[in-house]
């Protein structure tokens, strides 16, 4: 009984010593992560921990992050995380996002990711929500697809949107055609006649086939729109 009592004395004081470890961080400028002038105290946190961050600058990431149980990072409204590797936010751990979040790959196996207004989210790739993981937008801009560029330190926006393209064929078409995009964010696809009428409305993600076959024959302006840019083309039915 009194081996058990010491063993489990000693399990707490480990516990005890682990949280006692957790360290908030802060920025004070804006840079790379692994750069010590960019935090408080002139030291730069690991890439792996459960630590507290503070980010109310913007800040790239040059190497994949991990944030373990209690970790916290919150992202304020002038602050942001830009890189093109993997997040991950394990079980226990929380992300809190206001300002801007550029990555590659989120992986929340069990963590949790809030994302508020006023800041954009965008994610290359779909991230990976495994074993409860939770992520939230709240209304935020969340986007993945879109290519983006990190600048730092003199611009305050590290996010940088690929201008919209789209493909359209056959065109001239019977009225089936098809809408390629670069992107795969959701755009909202448009068909006006000549007079400006609007006959066909549409959300698609990256690529959809459209069927206008009961419009006549004729030339119509097609419209691809996202939340930063619209691009029209003319289309041809001929039956």
């Amino acid at each position: 009984m009194a081996f058990k009592k010491t063993i489990s004395i000693v399990i707490c004081l480990m516990l005890f010593i682990q949280i006692a470890k957790a360290i908030t961080w802060k920025t004070v400028n804006n840079g790379n992560w692994n750069a010590g002038g960019v935090w408080q105290g002139g030291i730069a946190p690991p890439s792996s921990s459960a630590d507290t961050f503070l980010i109310r600058n913007n800040i790239n990431i040059s190497n994949n992050l991990t944030f373990n149980s209690n970790a916290v990072l919150q992202i304020d409204s002038i602050g942001g995380l830009c890189g093109h590797y993997k997040v991950t936010v394990n079980a226990g751990a929380k992300i809190i996002k206001y300002g801007t979040l550029n990555f590659d790959v989120i992986d929340i196996p069990g963590g949790l990711v809030n994302c508020y207004k006023p800041g954009a989210v965008i994610i290359t790739q779909y991230g990976v929500l495994t074993n409860g993981g939770q992520l939230n937008t709240f209304g935020c801009p969340f986007n993945v697809g879109p290519w983006f560029t990190c600048q730092f330190p003199s611009d305050n926006a590290i996010e940088t949107f690929i201008p919209l393209v789209f493909n359209l064929y056959p065109n001239p078409s019977n009225g089936i055609f098809v809408v390629e995009t670069n992107t795969f964010v959701n755009v909202t696809v448009q068909l006006y006649d000549v007079t400006g009428k609007m006959l066909f409305n549409k959300i698609i993600n990256n690529k959809a086939s459209i069927d206008v076959g009961s419009l006549n024959d004729g030339v119509y302006n097609l419209s691809v729109s996202n939340n930063n840019s619209t691009v029209n083309k003319r289309v041809v039915v001929i039956k």
